[in-house]
């Protein structure tokens, strides 16, 4: 059976009770396939992630799901991206206050949860209660709680996740409770279904000719990524429509731009392209998108990005390949850092790459 560590805080600001112990208090020791440890946090920065990896040391868990109070919020609401930031307007249970200091010394900008954010948000909703994605955890013990956790479970196979409630009292507890539930029932089905499409990771990434079949195969599953939004504003989850993604596909069709299905055995779980390729310069630009959240983070879109770097420079005969990626994109940033690429130049929204046949 595998493990669930679950945690919530301890009061802090002069308050009796902090809602995420109240409802964490409300989890029975087993839900679907995960036994339920629970332990609860102190509201002091550093100790918190201390005090949940000593314990993680113990139970050894496959999860961890952290809840946090949230005044003033009305929804539930699953955090996508912790931040390495500290910057306290109370002073936490430890007399501590700092001010823009950083959760980790060096550490990147912002690390990404690992548990399917999207799904938990959408199974609260399903449970009757209001939930929606959360793109920011706050400067406070909360967001470092995360941020540390996230940091030190960095490639491992320790998934974590952080759950802002807000302030709730008597039957509210218990209906949140529930419904969290139901967004933990989804972390075992994903583990499941991840198993099935991708068993033991064996199964080598291809790339494939994009195909119109392929791309509305493609979409059907698709996400969008906030991640790559400068400005949350214009964010807003996809929809898939049959003519739209007709339109997408043949706008495509460029003789200047070559358009791959990056596939999972005889799955499309991404696409990418070579665009702008200028045969007299010889050198093109890649973009490249993962479908969802089950796509990422596994070294898929690396790997299709070295291939289809080869075939840049053996099958079209480049010299060059670029690379411009959204300055907040650093899971992206990685994968291209990862393939060989070499960053440019910042300018704008963009980080800029370039990788020349013979240096990578």
């Amino acid at each position: 059976m595998k493990t669930l560590l679950i945690t919530g805080f301890e009061p802090f600001g002069g308050q009796a009770v902090n809602t995420s112990w109240e409802v964490v208090k409300h989890f029975p020791e087993k839900i679907g396939d995960f036994r339920i440890v629970t332990l609860q946090v102190p509201v002091v920065f550093e100790r918190a992630a201390e005090t949940v990896i000593e314990k993680a040391n113990d139970v050894h868990p496959d999860a961890i799901l952290c809840l946090g109070q949230a005044a003033g919020r009305t929804a539930i609401t699953p955090e996508y991206v912790a931040i390495n930031l500290r910057n306290a307007s109370i002073p936490d249970n430890a007399g501590n206050e700092p001010k823009d200091a950083p959760v980790v010394e060096g550490g990147p900008d912002a690390i990404f949860a690992t548990l399917p954010v999207r799904k938990m948000a959408e199974a609260i909703t399903q449970a009757s209660m209001p939930a929606e994605v959360s793109y920011s955890a706050g400067t406070y013990v909360c967001n470092d709680l995360m941020y540390g956790l996230l940091h030190h479970y960095q490639g491992t196979g320790v998934k974590v996740g952080f759950i802002h409630v807000p302030e709730l009292e008597g039957q509210k507890i218990s209906d949140a409770a529930q419904a969290i539930t139901e967004a933990i029932k989804v972390l075992d089905s994903d583990n499941q279904e991840e198993v099935t499409l991708h068993p033991q990771n064996t199964d080598p990434v291809t790339l494939h000719p994009m195909t119109r079949d392929l791309c509305h195969r493609l979409f059907q599953k698709w996400e969008n990524d906030p991640s790559i939004y400068m400005d949350m504003s214009l964010f807003k989850p996809f929809v898939y429509r049959e003519d739209a993604v007709d339109r997408y596909f043949d706008s495509r069709q460029e003789a200047s731009r070559i358009l791959f299905a990056v596939m999972l055995a005889d799955r499309p779980i991404g696409e990418l392209q070579l665009k702008q390729i200028d045969c007299d310069r010889k050198e093109c630009t890649l973009s490249i998108h993962m479908q969802n959240d089950a796509a990422k983070g596994r070294g898929y879109g690396t790997e299709a990005m070295r291939l289809a770097i080869r075939y840049a420079f053996e099958e079209l005969g480049l010299d060059a390949v670029n690379a411009d990626i959204v300055r907040k994109n650093l899971r992206s940033q990685h994968a291209a850092e990862k393939a060989g690429f070499r960053f440019v130049k910042e300018e704008g929204d963009f980080r800029y790459y370039r990788l020349e046949q013979g240096l990578k």
